[in-house]
């Protein structure tokens, strides 16, 4: 099985595996995007959510880091 990786998660709006992610490790979040896809590569989770108009889908205002 291969396991998702964060900017997997981002890309399919898979929340729950998301937030599993972050709280396992969260230096997760100054992770690199790979190559491909070409869209996004080299940005940080952040921009790849910003890109990929994930944010419009999820609400990150009553999360406890706020």
């Amino acid at each position: 099985m291969v396991q998702k990786n964060i900017f997997d998660c981002i890309r399919e709006n898979d929340i729950e595996k998301l937030e599993k992610l972050v709280e396992n490790d969260e230096t997760i979040v100054n992770s690199i995007a790979p190559q491909k896809p070409y869209d996004t590569r080299g940005m940080f989770p952040f921009q790849v959510s910003l890109c990929t108009g994930w944010r419009d889908k999820y609400d990150i205002s009553n999360k406890p880091w706020n």
